[in-house]
C-alpha cells in the first residue's frame, strides 16, 4: 500500500484509510476546519450560502468549536443558530449560542465530559463521504514533513453517482493516513413546476498544527460567566 488503504495501481479501500486517520488523531491535538458552499443557479439568477465549522482541540476537555450552521431540536421545533460557540477550559464547556429568533447571545455551562469521539468523528465524516471512489489518481508530494500524498478522482462513488455530476474530489494524506487536506466539487440539479435549479457544490477541510495546539479564552468568556452568575443561561427560543 501506498498509505493504508490505497494501493499503487490506484485502487482504494476506503474504510482502512478511514480508520488509519481516526487512529492519527486518536491521541493527539489538532485544528480542524471544514468549509460547504452551495451556490444556485436558476436562469440568470444566482445565490449562495457558505456554512463552516471549525475546533481548536487540545484534548477532551479543552477546546474550542465555532460554527455558523448548528441545527438542534427543542420541544420538537427545529433551531438553527448562525452562531454557536463552545469553549472547554479543562473544567467546564461555556457556550455562547445566538438563534434566529433570538434579539441577543445566550449563554450556558456544562461540565466537560472528557469525550473526544464527537470531534474525531466530526474529522473522519468527510473521508467517509467524498473518498469512496472506485479508484484514486497518485502523486507524491514532498514536503518538510515526509512524504505526502495526492489522491484524486472523477469518479463518485455508486451511492453518489446517480444524484451528482462534474464530480471532483482531492485529498492529501500522509504515510500513516492523516488525511490533511480535502476538496470536493459537484453540481446536483432539482426540477420544480416551472424551473431547473443547478447547484454547485465546494467542499473542504484542512487538519493543522498536529500535537502543536494551545488554545486561549475567547473574547466573550467573561460575559459568558457575568450572564450565568446572574443565572441567565441558555434558554428556549
Amino acid at each position: 500500500m501506498v498509505v493504508p488503504g490505497v494501493y499503487a495501481d490506484g485502487d482504494i479501500e476506503t474504510d482502512l484509510l478511514v480508520d488509519a486517520h481516526r487512529e492519527a488523531l486518536r491521541e493527539t491535538s489538532f485544528v480542524w476546519t471544514e468549509t460547504e458552499n452551495r451556490t444556485g443557479r436558476v436562469a440568470n439568477v444566482t445565490d449562495s450560502t457558505t456554512s463552516y465549522r471549525t475546533v481548536r482541540f487540545a484534548n477532551a476537555t479543552r477546546y474550542y468549536f465555532d460554527t455558523n450552521g448548528r441545527t438542534d431540536r427543542y420541544q420538537g421545533r427545529r433551531v438553527y443558530y448562525p452562531v454557536y460557540n463552545e469553549y472547554a477550559d479543562g473544567e467546564d464547556v461555556y457556550v455562547r449560542a445566538l438563534s434566529t429568533s433570538w434579539a441577543d447571545y445566550r449563554y450556558d455551562r456544562v461540565t466537560a465530559n472528557g469525550i473526544r469521539s464527537r470531534f474525531v468523528r466530526s474529522v473522519t465524516n468527510s473521508v467517509k463521504r467524498y473518498l469512496p471512489v472506485g479508484s484514486v489518481s497518485i502523486e507524491q508530494i514532498e514536503s518538510a514533513a515526509g512524504s505526502r500524498y495526492r489522491l484524486t478522482s472523477t469518479v463518485p462513488s455508486e451511492t453518489l453517482a446517480p444524484f451528482v455530476e462534474d464530480y471532483r474530489v482531492s485529498a492529501v494524506v500522509t504515510q500513516r493516513g492523516l488525511v490533511r487536506n480535502l476538496t470536493a466539487t459537484y453540481t446536483t440539479e432539482r426540477s420544480t413546476a416551472t424551473d431547473t435549479i443547478t447547484f454547485t457544490h465546494r467542499y473542504s477541510s484542512t487538519v493543522s498544527d498536529v500535537e502543536n495546539v494551545a488554545v486561549s479564552p475567547p473574547a466573550w468568556l467573561p460575559a459568558a460567566q457575568r450572564h450565568l452568575a446572574n443565572g441567565t443561561r441558555l434558554s428556549s427560543p
